[in-house]
């Protein structure tokens, strides 16, 4: 069975990132990076879950 990959905040970040400066789609952001567009997704909303805690 493969091993199950794991990702560092700083690489989270750097997709978030792109996904909300939105220039780019889900897809593209995805193929950039190599992960699953859910994983963009996650990463995103992660992103905002953090920066809206702390207003």
């Amino acid at each position: 069975m493969p091993k199950r990959r794991s990702f560092t905040p700083e690489f989270k970040a750097k997709v978030a990132l792109d996904a909300l400066h939105g220039e780019l789609t889900s897809q593209q952001i995805a193929s950039k990076y190599k992960i699953s567009t859910g994983q963009v997704s996650t990463f995103k909303q992660q992103a905002i879950e953090s920066i809206t805690a702390g207003i």
